[in-house]
Order: structure tokens, then C-alpha cells, then sequence
């Protein structure tokens, strides 16, 4: 059966869907394939990079785990939104599918990974996910993504930003269920301050990885202390000022 990477993300401990010994994914993040039923599943990173598993796996996909994670301060974890030209040379061709993950990755994050936040709804993007599930999207739509992606005027739906609170919610998430028989008073006062204020401030997140430090004898993740890109204590007072 052929499958497909189609993206990374987050995932707690889980078993790798390939190799010919049992292998499990435990550093947080994987690589997500999907059969042509439709039916997906997690796999290393060496698996994901291997042919005789996936149809592409030379193929970039959207990355929804980059930026955030403490473990990835060895990578490249800047997203930078880039206007790109016309010009087909080789480079510039590399820039354009790069642009387009990200614009992809934009666009999935909002209207899927945190649909359930109810700033995140907006008619116009919704109407873009319909074309892209038709597989209809042009450079229109390409271009008005990535300027919600590096907007200055709503840092808070930066690319940035959505890849800070999905990060916390899907760990968030783990971890109350991880110690649903304990006292997890403090942790679920972090969720609600995050759902209506779309960050989190340094001081919550440090105490959000202690937490996460103590869970079970198993550490979750770390989450950056600058991770957001906006301070939620000053932002909105500002905002609601003008």
C-alpha cells in the first residue's frame, strides 16, 4: 500500500507505522503519511526520508512544529514570509515552494489546528480552504496568506503567533490528559488565558515547562520563552487604546 507524507506535527509517544522492527517516535514530533484510503499515520524522520516507505519523500510539507519547541533551537526555526517575483529561475522556483508551504501551513493552522479559537474564524479564509481542498488556490490567494502570516497590524494572527498557540494547546491538551486524576488547576487557567488572548506571557510559559518537567517521570516539551510574538499583559491594552 503506497503512502504519502503529508506534513509534521505534533504527536505524543507513538509507535512508527514502518521499518521491520518495532520503533516508537518520542521526541514530540513526527511525520504524518496518509494511505490512498485516506487513513493516516505517524513515522520517524529517517522512515519519512525513505522510498521504499512513501511516495515523495524528497517533498517538502508543511512543518507545524518549527519555532516553538525548546529542542529546536539547533534548527532553523525563523518562518520568514517573503514576497516572491515571476522570475522561474532555479533558486527563485525553490523560493516559490517554499512560499507556498508556508502560505499552505498558514492556512491549515488557522482553519483547522485552531478552528476551535473563535478569533481565528474569517470568511475569506474560509472560502480560500475551499479552493485549496478543490485544489483550485492561485497566487492571489498564495500572496494574501503570507501577508496574514507576517502581518504587523495583527501580530496575534501572525504565522508566528498560530505556530505559538497551536504548540501550547496540542501540549497543553497532552498534558491534562496525561494527569487527569490530579489537581491541573494551574495549568487549565493557562488554557483559558490562552484562548482569550491568543498568547501566553514568559512568566506562564516557565511555569507551564515545570509542569511539564514532572509529568509521570515523563518530560512532555519545552516551550521557547519568547515563542509568541506579542505580550499579551501590554498588547491588548494598547490595542484597545487606539
Amino acid at each position: 500500500m503506497a503512502w504519502t507524507l503529508i506534513r509534521i506535527d505534533f504527536t505524543e509517544t507513538c509507535e512508527c507505522i514502518f521499518g521491520e522492527k518495532k520503533h516508537y517516535i518520542t521526541c514530540g514530533k513526527g511525520y504524518v503519511v496518509v494511505n490512498n484510503e485516506g487513513i493516516e499515520a505517524f513515522c520517524g524522520p529517517q522512515c519519512a526520508k525513505n522510498s521504499k516507505y512513501v511516495t515523495n519523500p524528497n517533498e517538502k510539507v508543511p512543518d507545524f512544529t518549527k519555532g516553538c519547541l525548546v529542542i529546536d533551537v539547533k534548527e532553523q526555526t525563523q518562518s520568514t514570509f517573503n514576497p516572491h517575483s515571476d522570475d522561474k529561475s532555479p533558486s527563485q522556483i525553490n523560493n516559490q515552494k517554499s512560499d507556498y508551504i508556508k502560505a499552505i501551513s498558514y492556512l491549515l493552522l488557522r482553519v483547522e489546528k485552531l478552528k476551535h479559537y473563535p478569533q481565528m474564524r474569517y470568511k475569506k479564509l474560509s472560502d480560500i480552504y475551499g479552493k485549496y481542498l478543490s485544489g483550485q488556490l492561485d497566487n492571489i490567494d498564495i500572496n494574501f496568506l503570507l501577508m496574514l502570516g507576517e502581518s504587523s497590524i495583527y501580530p496575534e494572527f501572525s504565522y508566528q503567533n498560530l505556530q505559538a498557540i497551536y504548540a501550547c494547546d496540542f501540549w497543553i491538551n497532552q498534558f491534562l490528559k496525561q494527569n487527569a486524576n490530579k489537581d491541573t488547576s494551574f495549568v487549565k487557567e493557562i488554557k483559558s488565558y490562552l484562548v482569550a488572548n491568543l498568547a501566553l506571557t514568559p512568566s506562564q510559559i516557565k511555569g507551564l515547562n515545570r509542569w511539564f518537567d514532572n509529568t509521570e517521570g515523563k518530560k512532555i516539551v519545552n516551550i521557547k520563552p519568547n515563542a509568541f510574538a506579542i505580550d499579551p499583559t501590554t498588547y491588548w491594552k494598547n490595542k484597545f487604546k487606539k
